[in-house]
């Protein structure tokens, strides 16, 4: 079966006849309607020789509506994109309150600087501020002897070798001098005061 070739531009009762007499410089006087339906017509045939030629047989006032629907569907759906991306659910309990990541934390260390240090593990301990970095744990997790930067005493060791403007300091005591245990990360209390 041989394939049908359509030729608008011969037949002369086609609209696309009047559409060449139009482009060859026939002076006519257009309204806004019939500038309208030239180029619609002008659309329907660029996409009956562009992608299908069975469009050459719908109406161009058709295929015009749908194109105006397809970019209005297009234009809509990007505040539904942004609508749906940065908006999140929202519980509506009554008894929702909001939990601060600072709950989840132990407690710091001058949270209770009137009274004292508060342990760690056991926050209704409180140890007293001459009593916390003094080289004796207090605490049963050891909590306020850690992350101290002034000692009670006189003894101290940086709390890490690699960082060695660090203000972190370990407190230290007579008996943990030259004891053969080290407390400090560089061994200092091994090392530095034992002759």
């Amino acid at each position: 079966m041989a394939g049908v070739v359509l030729d608008f531009a011969m037949d002369e009762t086609a609209p696309d006849a009047e559409l060449d007499e139009i482009r060859k410089g026939v002076s006519k006087r257009w309204n806004l309607w019939e500038n309208f339906h030239y180029r619609a017509d002008d659309f329907r045939l660029w996409l009956s020789t562009r992608c299908c030629t069975c469009l050459s047989f719908v109406p161009s006032l058709a295929l015009v509506l749908i194109a105006a629907v397809l970019i209005m569907l297009l234009i809509a759906t990007i505040p539904l994109a942004f609508a749906l991306t940065y908006s999140s659910p929202q519980a509506n309990w009554e008894d929702h309150t909001p939990l601060r990541t600072t709950e989840f934390l132990p407690k710091n260390i001058t949270s209770c600087t009137v009274y004292g240090f508060a342990c760690t593990a056991q926050p209704y301990i409180v140890v007293s501020k001459n009593r916390r970095c003094d080289g004796h744990p207090d605490c049963e997790d050891g909590s306020d002897e850690i992350d101290c930067q002034e000692c009670q005493t006189t003894l101290s060791c940086p709390a890490s070798t690699i960082n060695k403007n660090s203000k972190r300091r370990i407190c230290l005591v007579g008996n943990h001098l030259c004891d053969e245990y080290k407390h400090c990360p560089g061994s200092e209390d091994e090392t530095l005061y034992c002759n």
